[in-house]
Formats: structure tokens, sequence, C-alpha cells
């Protein structure tokens, strides 16, 4: 007799998406943490990458058994390649990732091998463009992602709610009510031991950006606290949330209809005038770029008053003509350099090494020094 649950067993190959049409996207919040990170987030980001190193041996080893001639043409025959690369799939990555079962969830070991096996695949399309699998070295982990996947899917209220692992609360009326609150209005629970660490997360984005909340329906399928480590700041953080929502409704046609003219860029008024864009209905639009293209960026205008403020020279660029300047600039000094570099060995270059001499003997004038370089015609 057949067991009835064993009948019933989920097969362990990946299934297709139930709501194939709805648009999958990622909203990125900037989060704080309010505590020290646990060691179980250091543990479980190391384990992670030690899984990483496990697949990329196994990539490395069948690479080097993969041999090719002098013209870089395969010597095994297809049906030997295949056999060759078939541990390379995703059945055999999670066999291999079980093995760290005890020290790593079902989520983030899928979440290693999905990310590896796309590595490869990038690798095989256009190996110019992508690189292969490397190993990670602990002294040289610069980001995390830890993942918490929710295969069933979470609804936006239980993410708000914050009953489960992972949780996040619009700061709107709790700033001004609720101090507390405000700081602590996320969490996420890391480690195979779900150990909890408070955060403060930016829901909506952060001041003076557009704001973009989770969307009504959607459906969270995965939560991820991500780090980058910088030199400046040690670690920054964000909360990242992986979700689908039902697609937006057909837009019903209008019947208008529009032509692009982009026959060359021309020099306009103080600004630049890339194309044409013209319409049934007799309207003209005009698609263009400030001449003061610094002047557009808020943060370049509040630098440059911070500068005046301080009593400073603000030396970026605002405008095309000002990054000419100071690339000529550059230039001229790049130059001034050569040659004094270049007067020197002359006078000493009997004293110098070999391989000094040869560098030297790569310095040479700069091309936009000699017309005949910057004009064919001349």
């Amino acid at each position: 007799m057949i067991d009835e649950k064993a009948a019933k067993r989920k097969s362990p190959a990946r299934r297709g998406r139930l709501n194939k049409d709805w648009p999958i996207k990622v909203y990125t919040y900037d989060c704080w943490l309010q505590e020290k990170p646990p060691q179980a987030l250091w543990d479980t980001a190391h384990e992670m990458r030690r899984l990483w190193n496990d697949f990329t041996a196994i990539f490395r080893k069948t690479l080097a058994e993969d041999k090719k001639d002098e013209a870089g043409k395969p010597l095994l025959s297809k049906e030997e390649r295949a056999i060759l690369w078939a541990p390379i799939n995703t059945k055999s990555l999670r066999e291999i990732a079980k093995q760290r079962k005890e020290k790593l969830d079902a989520g983030c070991r899928e979440t290693v091998a999905v990310r590896f096996l796309t590595t490869v695949g990038n690798w095989r399309k256009n190996p110019s463009r992508f690189g292969p699998p490397r190993f990670k070295r602990a002294d040289d982990m610069n980001a995390i992602s830890i993942p918490l996947v929710y295969n069933e899917g979470k609804s936006a209220e239980w993410l708000i709610g914050g009953e489960g692992t992972s949780s996040i609360r619009d700061t709107r009326s709790l700033k001004t009510e609720a101090p507390e609150e405000y700081l602590n209005n996320g969490h996420f629970c890391v480690g195979i031991t779900r150990e909890r660490l408070n955060l403060h997360v930016a829901y909506g984005g952060r001041s003076g950006r557009k704001k973009y909340y989770l969307p009504a329906g959607c459906r969270i399928k995965q939560v991820a606290l991500c780090g980058r480590r910088n030199s400046a700041f040690s670690w920054s953080w964000s909360f990242q949330v992986r979700l689908e929502h039902p697609p937006d409704p057909a837009r019903r046609p209008t019947g208008r209809v529009c032509g692009w003219d982009s026959g060359g860029w021309r020099l306009m008024d103080g600004y630049i005038r890339l194309g044409v864009i013209a319409d049934n209905a007799g309207h003209f639009y005009e698609l263009m770029v400030p001449l003061a293209i610094g002047a557009a960026s808020r943060r370049m205008r509040r630098e440059k008053e911070y500068c005046h403020k301080q009593g400073w020279e603000c030396s970026k660029p605002m405008t095309f003509d000002d990054a000419d300047a100071l690339d000529a600039s550059y230039g001229a000094t790049l130059e001034a350099c050569k040659t004094q570099v270049r007067k020197i060995f002359e006078e000493e270059k009997e004293g110098w090494p070999a391989d000094a001499r040869m560098i030297m003997s790569g310095i040479v004038e700069d091309e936009r020094d000699d017309p005949r370089l910057r004009d064919p015609r001349l």
C-alpha cells in the first residue's frame, strides 16, 4: 500500500510561478542597525561564502578537466563534455548545500545556488563580458546579502504587522508621537536560530526623494538584509523586499501617435537640443540637455553653497565648458610632469636600472598636443 503522505510529497524540482503575468520588483530601503550585529549575522555570511567556494571548487575542477587544443576547441566529444559538466546543475548543487543545513537555512542555501548558476550561465553565454565564478576570501568580503525566503508569499500587511521573522513599519506618524518606535520601526531575524536584530528602516525612501511604499495586493517572496563595506563609514545597510504584484490595468488606446527626429544635436541658446518629438495633434517637444548641467543637480548646488559659506573655491565643473577647461588643465599638468621626468631621465639614465629605462620608453607626448593626431585632415 502506497503511503498517502509520500504520494503528496512535493517534487524537489523548482516549480513554476503561479502568477506568471505578475511583474517582479525589488524595493530597497536604507536602514541602520540599532544594536551591535549578532554573531549569527557574520556566521551566516561566512557560511554562505564557504558554500560558494565549495561550488567554485567543483567548477574549477571541471573546467580543468575540459581539455582544449591550442585553438581553444574542446578535445572531448559532446557526450563526454555533457557527462563532465553534469554536476553543475540545480539538483547536484542542492545536495552539496544540504551538507551545511546545520548552519544555513534552506533560503540561504537556495540563494547561493541560484546566484552561482546565474554566474556560470552568464559566463557561458558571453565569457568576454562575464567572468567565471571566483573564490571569495574571508578578509575580502565587502558585501553580504542574507535572505529570508517566503515561498508561499506574504502580504504587505503581514510585513507591516511586525509579528514575523522580518518587519517594517510606516514612520510618518511615529516620528513625533513615539520617537523610540520611530527608531526601531523594523527588525530582521538572522541565522539558523533566527536571532532578532532591531533596525531603523527608511520606509518610503529617504527625505527629499520620491516616496515609494509597498503596493497593495502584492505578495512578498523574499526579504534580505544587505550590507556593503566602505572605507569611510564602515558598513552601510539596506532592507530589500522582493515581491510580485498584480499588473496595472491595460491602457485604453487613444489613437495618438508621434514621431522622433534625431538628426544630430544642435547648440541652442543655453541648452543642447538632442531631437524633437512631434505628434498627430500638432504638438512639438524638444528633448534637451542644459549647458549648466551641474546646476540641475541638487547635490551639486548644495555643495557649491556650502563652499561659498566656508569661503572656499568650488572647483567642480558646473557646465560643459567647465568640464573641458578642467580636462585641459589636467592634460597640461600631466604633460608638464612628463617633461620634468623626461628631463631627469636624460640626465641620469645611465644610472637607472633596465626596468626603469624600459618604462620610460613608454612615456610619450599626449595626443592632444600633436595636431596631426587630433585632426586626420592635417
